[in-house]
């Protein structure tokens, strides 16, 4: 009987480890595939727009300084932003592109106007746009990205631009994390 009843109990353990690791896989498939709350996706008419843009190095908005600096340097030049900080992501989708910068902080301005090195003025030029907002930390975007690469290709689109970061709140101070950031997104598209 002793014996017998350690035949069982193993039994019952290894039946309640592989429905754990079963309820594990197929709660983790679910989530991966499952379309993220709040992501609604607009075609949207964009009226073309000045802005005042510094290219950035790096591949990341994480760096308060790189922020500081930028709006330090809009104040030095008289620059007067007339909407929402902004960040371009110029190969966007494919951010492994080489031999074209990664990203630009912008700044809208009403006309276009004369700066000086590091920044330049430019202009949106472009109408149609795929928009959505997204609220939460900016590293969690990557997956965001890839949803929409999915949309744009099951809708048989053509990306024509780069992709248009617009941070609704006044970027985080720093010491404090950017893990509510709240922003819209546009991405110049054709249709096909």
């Amino acid at each position: 009987p002793v014996l017998k009843r350690r035949y069982v109990m193993r039994l019952i353990l290894l039946i309640l480890s592989v429905s754990l690791a079963l309820s594990i896989f197929f709660c983790e498939k679910g989530f991966k595939e499952r379309k993220p709350a709040g992501l609604k996706i607009e075609e949207k008419i964009i009226e073309p727009f000045y802005y005042v843009a510094q290219i950035m190095e790096e591949n990341s908005l994480d760096h308060d300084s790189e922020i500081e600096n930028f709006l330090d340097e809009l104040k030095l030049q008289d620059v007067k932003q007339t909407g929402p900080l902004m960040a371009i992501s110029y190969n966007f989708p494919d951010t492994s592109q080489s031999g074209i910068p990664s990203f630009a902080l912008a700044a809208r301005v009403n006309d276009s106007m004369s700066v000086k090195n590091p920044l330049v003025c430019q202009k949106w030029n472009y109408v149609d746009a795929l928009s959505f907002s997204l609220t939460g930390p900016r590293d969690s975007f990557k997956r965001i990205y890839s949803l929409l690469n999915n949309y744009i290709e099951k809708n048989n689109f053509t990306i024509i631009g780069p992709a248009m970061e617009r941070l609704l709140d006044p970027f985080p101070s720093p010491g404090h994390p950017a893990d509510s950031l709240r922003m819209e997104i546009w991405v110049p598209y054709e249709k096909n």
